[in-house]
């Protein structure tokens, strides 16, 4: 992995530590295409490591959500207000 993309992913968790907003830093981290297996090979201090894998562990967690309502069969129905819309 080039050096950029580890500061890359630095700044990512930089981003998450400094404004909190975790689904901007998992967009931006998202951009990078990194695996978490290459995340965790590369050996970040202890902050930026605790922030990485929170981003990955929420993006694994929103694929499956993702993948799960993909399966779902549609009813033909869309809820309307005051139907629990």
């Amino acid at each position: 992995m080039s050096d950029f993309n580890r500061g890359y992913m630095i700044a990512v968790s930089n981003l998450l530590t400094m404004y909190g907003r975790e689904e901007i830093a998992r967009g931006v981290l998202d951009q990078l295409g990194v695996s978490r297996s290459t995340m965790e090979r590369l050996g970040f201090d202890e902050p930026d490591r605790s922030n990485l894998r929170r981003l990955f562990k929420e993006s694994d967690r929103l694929a499956a959500l993702a993948k799960r309502k993909a399966t779902i069969p549609a009813t033909g129905h869309a809820a309307t207000e005051g139907e629990g819309a």
